[in-house]
């Protein structure tokens, strides 16, 4: 399968945090070591990360969070987030929502074939932080919601720009169900809008994966139903 989303994975990192009183500058910011899913397997990521919290005295804050996502190799690929959020904080935690904005530059490997992605994407933040003081300090939950939007040209006799949109990856039912996690397809040919829904899938890749999938054969499929080809082209 070619032409895969990017996907940020799981990861383990290392937080520095300078606290602030009220009506102050918070500054944290670390590395985290995880995986991008990028093509048809995951890939090694270093990601050096760093914030800025402004403190009131009010329980909502605001804070600019940037992550620098670096997938070394042969194939060297960038990846750069920044989201500035609004954040509800308490005395034992806080949690963050807002817009975010990527821009990356990346090796995409199917079975048989590489290209390189070069792109921006919009999309949004996520984030809760829970504190505990007496027994295991900070410890950090996050989750992360961006939306990859891929182009295509649809070459026949009657040319047709060609868009797809995948996005919301989230947890849509209960864990017993075969398939909890969702993610939205959308896919637009020319001013058509071919495709708008949501897919499942086992777990969070698992339904990037089908995605990736049935777009890659819807595509494919109607170009050759429709007497053309693809740029780029997407590999069977």
């Amino acid at each position: 399968m070619n032409w895969r989303a990017p996907l940020l994975c799981g990861c383990v990192c290392a937080l520095v945090l300078v606290p602030a009183p009220a009506n102050a500058v918070e500054l944290s910011g670390g590395v985290s070591v995880g995986g991008i899913q990028v093509g048809a397997k995951p890939t090694l990521a270093v990601s050096p990360f760093a914030g800025l919290l402004w403190r009131q005295e009010r329980d909502f804050l605001l804070e600019i969070h940037n992550m620098f996502s670096i997938l070394p190799g042969e194939r060297l690929g960038l990846h750069d987030r920044t989201a500035v959020t609004l954040v509800y904080a308490w005395e034992t935690g806080k949690v963050s929502l807002g817009p975010s904005f990527s821009v990356y530059w990346m090796p995409v490997c199917g079975v048989t074939l590489c290209n390189r992605v070069v792109g921006v994407a919009p999309g949004a933040h996520a984030q809760t932080d829970w504190y505990f003081f007496r027994t295991f300090g900070r410890v950090r939950q996050k989750a992360q919601m961006s939306m990859i939007e891929l182009r295509y040209q649809f070459n026949g006799d009657a040319p047709r720009d060609i868009t797809v949109r995948l996005f919301d990856v989230r947890q849509v039912r209960d864990a017993e169900d075969p398939a909890p996690w969702g993610i939205h397809v959308t896919i637009v040919w020319g001013a058509e809008v071919a495709f708008d829904r949501p897919l499942a899938g086992a777990d969070p890749l698992h339904a990037v994966e089908l995605a990736c999938q049935f777009a890659s054969k819807y595509i494919r499929g109607r170009a050759e139903d429709e007497g053309g080809t693809l740029d780029p082209p997407i590999a069977p």
